[in-house]
């Protein structure tokens, strides 16, 4: 059984690491938004995917 210091501890730095990685994903969507990085559409993607698929002989 933790003792209820070891116990605080591990929830803070839990609750840091949650925090970093909360950051780099608002980063990262910020980032893809200002530089316009996904200018196509789910379908196309979803299309290419497929095409490099089947090239690949995966499906």
């Amino acid at each position: 059984m933790m003792s209820k210091s070891n116990t605080a501890t591990d929830v803070i730095r839990k609750t840091r690491e949650i925090a970093a990685v909360r950051e780099r994903l608002i980063a990262s969507e910020l980032s893809v938004a200002e530089k316009g990085w996904v200018n196509t559409s789910q379908e196309a993607m979803l299309d290419r995917f497929k095409e490099r698929a089947t090239s690949n002989g995966d499906i």
